[in-house]
């Protein structure tokens, strides 16, 4: 399935897209074992909010929904849902960048025993769905599936070629979300972070996947250090740092890869954050002002560091 334009861009500029990204030909159409469907909207109903807690030892274990404090624009939700447990099964979508500059320095030979490391550790019941962008398309290998075999060989179909799309594939990452029914779900984007074809602006992209109710994990090909700067004060890696503001809106974290190793290092401490979540969430009215609403999660217990999304866009809690 190729996704012809995000449906949450404006007007303007879902015209722009839909005048470049068009579908493929029947030769490019690779066959999936089901439908997979997006909507035109993203009207939210009900708000996730995972949450990692980590202590002055390590991450916080045995928290209990009366441990945590759950604050939308200063306002207390109350008796939000809450969910926990280390070996509930994970939902975890891939973004993988397949465009041409993946092709150089081993860059898809990295992603792939990225992807590699993470079905090595599926548990029972773990779903994974792929989407890739290249030439200014975002498609959808592989639905939600727990078949591993099925995954395996999506991965070795992996080629890269064509311009890079960033920022309007990463526009798609609320949808790609879309029909995920497990409360642990979570994103990893792998990407050398070269944006040559893009449409959207990087704002504009990270305004759009704040929707995303999942944490979106960021691991960049050789992008560096966000915090490097040149002798006169700006950015040396400066795409990292798009990459790094992705992450944090979400409640991830951004790495910069250069080798396999530091792949299935950055693999190990995702899955750990994971299977540490906590997930609390609350209903929102569907109807009346739709606008970004600031989420604020305190946690009992002194020298606690909780880290989660830092919003939604939707209407107002119903739980005030």
């Amino acid at each position: 399935m190729v996704l012809a334009q995000p449906a949450l861009v404006e007007a303007d500029e879902s015209k722009k897209l839909a005048s470049q990204v068009t579908s493929p030909s029947s030769e490019e159409t690779t066959d999936t074992p089901g439908p997979m469907t997006f909507g035109s909207s993203m009207d939210v109903s009900w708000v996730l909010v995972p949450v990692v807690v980590r202590g002055k030892s390590g991450y916080s274990t045995g928290l209990k929904a009366k441990d945590f404090e759950l604050l939308v624009e200063g306002s207390i939700i109350r008796q939000p849902s809450f969910e926990t447990g280390r070996d509930a099964p994970v939902s975890t979508v891939f973004l993988q960048d397949l465009s041409g500059s993946i092709g150089n320095a081993k860059k898809l030979e990295t992603s792939q025993r990225i992807f590699d490391c993470f079905l090595s550790r599926a548990r029972p019941g773990d779903q994974f769905s792929i989407a890739t962008f290249s030439g200014g398309r975002v498609q959808v290998q592989v639905p939600p599936t727990s078949d591993l075999e099925l995954l395996r060989d999506a991965r070795s179909a992996w080629e890269p070629w064509g311009t890079t799309a960033l920022h309007d594939a990463v526009a798609w990452l609320p949808d790609l979300a879309t029909g995920i029914d497990y409360a642990k779900r979570v994103a990893i984007l792998v990407t050398d972070g070269v944006d040559n074809a893009s449409l959207l602006p990087a704002e504009q992209a990270r305004s759009l996947v704040r929707q995303a109710e999942l944490p979106v994990y960021v691991l960049g090909l050789d992008t560096g250090s966000p915090f490097i700067a040149n002798p006169d004060g700006s950015k040396l890696y400066y795409l990292s740092d798009m990459l790094n503001l992705l992450a944090h809106f979400t409640g991830a974290s951004y790495r910069s890869i250069s080798g396999e190793l530091e792949g299935r290092l950055a693999c190990s401490a995702i899955l750990e954050d994971v299977r540490h979540q906590y997930v609390l969430s609350f209903p929102v009215r569907t109807g009346g002002e739709r606008r970004f609403r600031e989420i604020e999660v305190r946690v009992k217990g002194r020298k606690r560091v909780a880290t989660y999304r830092k919003g939604y866009l939707g209407g107002a809690p119903i739980s005030y």
